[in-house]
Order: C-alpha cells, then sequence, then structure tokens
C-alpha cells in the first residue's frame, strides 16, 4: 500500500495490519507545493497508543521504518494484540522544526 500526503499539517492516515504480521507501508511526503518534503537529517518518531493513551509501541529509522528521500517505508512485525490503536509520526527536521506529519487509527486484527 502507497500512500502520498502533499502537506506538512497532519494528515489523518489509517493503517491495518494483522497480529504477526509485517507492516509494509510505504508514505511519499510532499510539500504544499506537491514537490518532495525534504527528510534529509531529519528525526522521524512514530507512536502508538491504545485508548486509554498509553504507549504502546515507539517506531524509528531502522527499527520500524527506513527514510529515503522523501519516502517513509515501514517494516515493523506487528506484536501488539489485536484491537484499535492511534498513532502518530512526528518529524524533527534538520533546522530544529517539529511537525506530526500523519496520524490516525493502526488497527491491529487477528491471525
Amino acid at each position: 500500500m502507497a500512500t502520498e500526503v502533499s502537506n506538512i499539517i497532519k494528515a489523518d492516515v489509517n493503517f491495518t495490519v494483522l497480529k504477526g504480521d509485517t507492516f509494509d507501508a510505504v508514505v511519499t511526503f510532499k510539500d504544499a507545493d506537491k514537490k518532495p518534503l525534504n527528510l534529509a537529517g531529519a528525526t522521524l518518531l512514530m507512536h502508538i497508543r491504545d485508548s486509554s493513551d498509553s504507549l504502546m509501541a515507539t517506531l524509528q529509522s531502522g527499527s520500524g521504518f527506513t527514510i529515503s528521500s522523501n519516502i517513509v517505508t515501514f517494516n515493523y512485525i506487528t506484536t501488539l494484540t489485536p484491537d484499535t490503536y492511534f498513532y502518530d509520526l512526528q518529524c524533527t527536521f534538520a533546522n530544529g522544526l517539529r511537525k506530526t506529519l500523519i496520524g490516525g487509527k493502526y488497527r491491529v486484527q487477528k491471525e
């Protein structure tokens, strides 16, 4: 599944994965002018939380996803209990600016 996000105002993107499977989504980020968003030198963190806002998982570059240019490729093996969780993907750009790029539901279904 590939998703394109064309701004740097948080976009809602929902994901569904089977427990035990690899979450293998690809998200391409573009700026408001539809040009590739410069993620060079950026740090990205994805937090997955349950409905009570407890942190269930943290993904980061090299441990849950990879970054290449303006493309984030997720490669996280989902071990969470089947349920509906909520996530956000926050980016700290090389210049120190911090933005939440995407967020939404992270649904885990039974194997």
